[in-house]
């Protein structure tokens, strides 16, 4: 059974007729898919998924969609890692689509997206998922043991999936650095990075969104809300929206965020004293 996005397929529900160009917002693990499914099936489409999206893709795409004789769904994955050249290859087919030709972009963040792209498409988005849906997701999945705090921080039921394994660990590593940033010396607390996904590979025991999330939730929700916590807030907001600009340097994003973090520390004790 799929949890969630109730308000959205009530949306795509009461559409006179699918758009022929969907723009798809929601993060990576949030029933994209599904909601790709349940378009394709009100159109009786056939779904074609493209996970690679280089510019020889865009080309054949464009190709195949002018010789179709029945409804096709070409689903672009992650359309925002698009380069700027494949998605102007899009340009033209965006436009004017040929008959039976629908195509969806699925994307985590708008703004890496052409605007003379995204004005040619007709934009959905992902609702959010409440903290009673996760719960419900996880006991639909037999995840069990959970701290309630992973609800907020995995924000969608794939993340949870993903993240409940490793979670405890990572809890604790985060509430260590929170309790104690103020005093780690400064070799120590970048070594930290160690336990990221730097590279984007998933290599690494956690990733980097991860690591902020759980991190903004014990600032957010420990002790006094004073300056110090709505400081440290902000430069974690800072943080998760630097990790969203293309070709974003990852280990000088977080090095930065923990740096100015201790200094926020230390300059709180200094004042205590």
């Amino acid at each position: 059974m799929f949890i969630g996005q109730s308000k959205l397929q009530a949306q795509i529900n009461s559409l006179p007729e699918i758009p022929q160009f969907i723009l798809l917002v929601g993060e990576k693990h949030s029933g994209r898919n599904h909601i790709i499914d349940i378009i394709a099936s009100k159109i009786n489409a056939y779904k074609l998924t493209y996970k690679e999206l280089k510019i020889g893709n865009v080309r054949e795409l464009i190709e195949d969609c002018y010789s179709l004789n029945k409804n096709t769904l070409y689903y672009l994955e992650n359309g925002d890692e698009m380069t700027s050249e494949a998605q102007n290859g899009l340009l033209k087919v965006a436009e004017e689509p040929p008959n039976h030709c629908y195509i969806v972009l699925s994307v985590s963040n708008l703004d890496r997206i052409l605007p003379t792209i995204t004005s040619r498409a007709v934009v959905l988005y992902m609702n959010n998922y409440s903290y009673d849906e996760l719960v419900l997701y996880a006991q639909q999945t037999h995840l069990s043991d959970l701290d309630m705090s992973i609800y907020y921080v995995a924000t969608t039921p794939g993340n949870l999936l993903r993240l409940a394994p490793v979670y405890n660990e990572l809890y604790s590593l985060c509430s260590k650095l929170y309790q104690n940033i103020g005093i780690i010396n400064y070799a120590n607390l970048l070594k930290l990075t160690g336990y990221l996904d730097l590279k984007k590979n998933d290599e690494a025991k956690f990733q980097v969104i991860d690591f902020l999330n759980t991190l903004g939730y014990l600032y957010e929700n420990n002790g006094d809300f004073s300056l110090v916590n709505c400081d440290c807030l902000q430069l974690i907001s800072e943080a998760e929206n630097n990790l969203k600009i293309r070709g974003s340097n990852y280990q000088m994003i977080v090095d930065i965020l923990l740096l100015n973090i201790k200094e926020v520390s230390i300059r709180e004790q200094v004042n205590v004293h």
